[in-house]
């Protein structure tokens, strides 16, 4: 047995009191009527009055009381071995909607299978799970799964992109992933945009290796537009659909460049407006003369000289040879990177003018709106951790709070005590 709190057990020292209350203690003495006292011997008072030691058992009974609560307070603690699992399960409550995943689901032995969630419950098959549809920290939970102490683990997950976040974790456990993407989202519609002669409508569709998004022209007439003019409501399939209305007016940009990158700035003006024309939104781009314009949004600098000072975005020429993509993001959200020169293959081939349009983020709400339709997933190999060669163990050592069992002995010694104080009068 072990303690937590091992300063605590100084207080042991406290015995000494009940000890030496029993010491000093006298028994009531009795009083006995007699005829007289001539012939009764004289005794010493000295040794009327000494030390005796008397009341046994309650004096064992309240160094007992006192002995347990100094340990309750040091938090008692039993080490154990307990023999590890060979394997366990994980299964994210998202996928128990499924029925052929819930089928699945009570085939494995119960007392091996928990929740991908925090804490890891475990599933119980009487008893309905509360089926949250938000994604987990899929790394996070990666961390944490050391604590089942088991061989290999089983995870059962949808795996979603929007999941991972953060730093690639480092974990000693063997994860082996298993996606199941049984969901598809089609047609849901986002949102409407607000064009001069019409509306267009943005719907969603998702499965597990791509989103994308859908447009769609629809009559003013065939839409009902509130007062504020911020919302439409239009109908579709039957049902009575609200959509938030967004009004985009003309996007100013200003590109600044040098003779060597005249043709980076050329395809960058061709993709701008090819953007321009599939968002029917007026893109008014112009050349950086002097100082930046105050109306400019984006600033695209194809120099080595230092940018200027600016709120909005900025696009910046700065090569990478290892870069994925032709614009990638930094540190600061506010300013991306164009990695290396431009041509007629690349653009086409890395299709420039959509990274463009995702550099620009026209509608981030739309954006946000589409999260919880995003069924997009990572592959195996993609988001599995990073993991050590643990050293195998049969066993390992748990430790069990013995305080709920001292507790228990304390009221029951309690009670003894105060049983045998009254019928004892001390």
């Amino acid at each position: 047995m072990t303690f937590l709190n091992p300063m605590y057990l100084w207080g042991l020292l406290g015995l000494a009191v009940p000890l030496a209350i029993h010491l000093w203690s006298k028994k009531e003495g009795k009083t006995i009527k007699i005829g007289s006292i001539q012939l009764l011997a004289q005794t010493d008072p000295k040794q009327a009055s000494s030390i005796q030691l008397n009341e046994l058992f309650l004096l064992f009974l309240r160094l007992i009381l006192l002995g347990i609560l100094v340990c309750i307070l040091a938090s008692p603690q039993a080490k154990k071995k307990t023999k590890t699992a060979d394997v366990v399960y994980l299964i994210e409550p998202a996928l128990l909607d499924n029925n052929d995943i819930r089928e699945m689901v009570d085939s494995l032995p119960e007392e091996k299978t928990f929740l991908l969630q925090n804490d890891f419950p475990k599933w119980k098959r009487d008893e309905n799970v509360n089926i949250l549809n938000k994604t987990p920290n899929y790394w996070q939970l990666a961390q944490e799964m050391e604590s089942l102490h088991a061989d290999s683990i089983v995870v059962f997950t949808r795996g979603l992109l929007q999941g991972f976040k953060g730093k690639r974790p480092t974990v000693n456990s063997t994860i082996n992933w298993i996606i199941l993407t049984p969901e598809t989202v089609e047609d849901q519609l986002l949102a409407s945009i607000q064009t001069s002669d019409s509306i267009t409508l943005i719907s969603v569709n998702s499965a597990s290796d791509q989103l994308e998004y859908e447009r769609e022209k629809v009559s003013r007439s065939s839409v009902e537009m509130n007062n504020s003019r911020d919302s439409i409501a239009i109908m579709r399939n039957g049902q009575k659909h609200r959509l938030p209305l967004f009004t985009r007016d003309t996007l100013y940009i200003q590109i600044a460049s040098v003779d060597s990158l005249k043709a980076e700035k050329k395809y960058i003006e061709a993709s701008l407006r090819a953007v321009s024309n599939y968002t029917e939104i007026l893109f008014e781009i112009s050349e950086i003369n002097g100082s930046i314009n105050p109306k400019t949004e984006i600033v695209i600098w194809l120099k080595n000289d230092t940018i200027p000072e600016f709120k909005g975005k900025i696009i910046r020429y700065k090569a990478n040879k290892f870069a994925e993509n032709l614009v990638v993001s930094t540190k600061n959200p506010a300013v991306f990177e164009l990695t290396g020169r431009l041509n007629s293959e690349n653009i086409v081939s890395q299709k420039f003018p959509e990274q463009v349009l995702s550099f620009l983020n026209l509608y981030p709400t739309i954006e946000k709106l589409s999260k919880p339709f995003d069924k997009t997933s990572l592959a195996k190999n993609i988001l599995q951790p990073h993991s050590k060669a643990p050293k195998k163990a049969d066993y390992i050592v748990k430790t069990m709070d013995l305080s709920p069992w001292f507790w228990l002995i304390f009221i029951l010694a309690f009670i003894t005590e105060r049983i045998t104080a009254y019928y004892r009068k001390q």
